[in-house]
């Protein structure tokens, strides 16, 4: 099947991508410094001291600071300059990379390591030097003042709101399939951001209960003031902290010092990223596309005990990572938020493309829910179909490869709203065949956040198709079916073989002679060129 020589292919650019910078010294540093900057620092530091350490599902729990730097119009902004189409890319990419990189930048500033860019927001952790009392007090006083600097970042369409946490967080490394693996951070103490930032309004900041208690007495010599709010945790009212400025990113200096940290670092680098750069067009990786977006909550987890050790969670995302690759998706992010623990999986970006992107999304959402209800971890899915903006935000110290958009957004909020189903935007059911839009419900217009009037949504009606073994049947899952495929083949060969063998019969003796092909991103230009 085409997915099986998909994959294959995808592992043998890999191993070209690693071959190709080892040869090159100069390439190599270069690369190094352009794929380091996809991890958090915490990882980076973990991958220099344990480098050939064969990797391995693995936590740890640390004691330390999470802020959550919420960004207020971004959802607005990133709709507007996507409506305006290529006119609006370079705008967007300003406007994302710029603000978020000067957020970067102050939080690297104070010690702060951005975890994850958790669409308009950033998850941050700031870790004490040592396990001593004064080395706790003095990591959380660095987020407190980072807080206060972050909160007056602002243009005229983007403003801040952040809360901050603090006790014991457990540091997990994730997956292995094609060896792929994912970092990410959890605890009761992210689960408590999220009414900070509920009691938050822009332009201000909001600590726990237990920040608070542990830095009140702590703090008495400086000028610290705030409100006490009726959920218990407090708005930050003043600050005179003075906290110089210290950033901990490791050195990466070259090829001669780390051998083995560009191999390991990129099995955390998404696949777009590490193309780009083997192919030399990094720089232009920022492109709107029609992308097919898939959210998923893990309804099933629970921080505070079944799942207090993130390596708990291992046998259920290698479970997604294999059926994502079997659908030809591309795992965008897994994290654990203020809004529970959130898997989530795009189609249309490069290096997964196709011509029925929306099918896999669904087929690959069915086989998730479909695994996960059978290893008792029920889910809840949310998919999209729509254009956003896909490349980097952040900038040359932390960044990520994302997808910034209106439709993003409402993948999550028709997560939210799925309570253990499936649900879908109008666009990403007009895009399937007439044979699978049989299996969905329109339900009643429904209200979301952000979305001026009701939209339609489609629940995924699984009662007469789910079969014995768990799967859907053919005509969703197997996308690559030998009898859909094969009279798609010969219509390519068909329109490609009259203009070729014009050329090479009508053209003129020695002249260079081009074919052009032309079309959307996902409408099938490179599959049709390989039959």
């Amino acid at each position: 099947m085409a997915r099986v020589s998909a994959n294959r292919l995808m592992k043998r650019k890999s191993n070209a991508f690693q071959e190709t910078v080892h040869h090159d010294p100069k390439s190599f540093d270069m690369t190094l410094k352009a794929i380091s900057s996809f991890v958090p620092t915490f990882l980076l530091t973990k991958l220099v001291s344990e480098e050939g350490t064969a990797m391995r599902p693995h936590s740890q729990t640390i004691r330390g600071a999470c802020l959550l730097a919420d960004i207020s119009g971004f959802t607005r902004l990133s709709g507007e300059f996507c409506a305006k189409g290529k006119d609006g890319l370079d705008d967007l990419q300003s406007a994302t990379s710029g603000y978020m990189g000067s957020l970067v930048n102050t939080i690297s500033n104070y010690g702060g390591d951005v975890i994850k860019f958790a669409g308009d927001a950033l998850v941050c952790l700031f870790t004490p030097q040592n396990e001593s009392d004064e080395s706790y007090t003095h990591c959380l006083a660095c987020a407190l003042q980072c807080s206060w600097i972050l909160k007056d970042i602002s243009t005229n369409k983007l403003t801040l709101h952040i809360g901050i946490s603090c006790g014991d967080i457990c540091f997990g490394q994730l997956g292995g399939f094609e060896n792929k693996w994912e970092c990410l951070i959890s605890g009761m103490c992210i689960g408590e951001l999220s009414q900070c930032l509920d009691d938050t309004p822009c332009k201000n900041i909001a600590i726990t209960a237990k920040c608070y208690e542990y830095l009140s007495p702590k703090l008495r010599c400086t000028t610290f003031e705030s409100v006490e709010l009726p959920s218990g945790n407090y708005l930050i009212t003043s600050l005179s902290v003075q906290i110089p400025c210290n950033t901990n990113r490791p050195v990466v200096r070259g090829s001669s010092d780390f051998p083995l940290l560009l191999t390991q670092t990129a099995c955390y680098v998404p696949r777009p990223v590490t193309q780009a750069l083997m192919a030399g067009s990094f720089d232009f990786l920022s492109e709107l596309r029609e992308v097919t977006t898939l959210f998923i909550k893990w309804d099933g987890y629970k921080e505070d005990t079944t799942h207090k050790d993130l390596v708990s969670l291992q046998k259920y995302f290698y479970a997604c990572q294999e059926i994502l690759s079997d659908s030809g998706g591309f795992m965008r992010q897994f994290l654990v938020d203020d809004k529970g623990c959130v898997l989530i999986a795009l189609w249309g970006v490069p290096t997964a493309t196709y011509h029925d992107d929306c099918r896999r999304a669904l087929a690959a959402s069915v086989r998730i829910r479909s695994k996960l209800l059978d290893m008792k971890m029920p889910c809840s899915s949310g998919i999209t179909t729509g254009v956003v903006y896909c490349g980097t935000v952040g900038n040359t110290l932390r960044r990520e490869y994302t997808a910034v958009g209106d439709v993003v957004n409402l993948a999550a909020r028709l997560m939210s709203k799925a309570k253990g189903e499936i649900l879908m935007d109008e666009n990403t059911y007009g895009r399937l065949s007439e044979e699978v839009r049989k299996k969905l419900k329109k339900q009643l217009p429904m209200v979301v956040k952000g979305k001026a009037k009701p939209i339609n949504s489609y629940l995924f009606d699984s009662t007469d198709t789910i079969q014995e073994d768990g799967r859907l049947g053919a005509s969703i899952v197997n996308v690559n079916a030998l009898d859909e495929e094969l009279p798609i083949r010969q219509i390519c060969k068909d329109a490609f073989m009259g203009p070729l063998n014009s050329l090479l019969t009508d053209g003129p003796a020695r002249e260079l002679q081009f074919l052009m092909l032309e079309g959307r991103a996902g409408t099938g230009r490179k599959l049709s060129v390989q039959w």
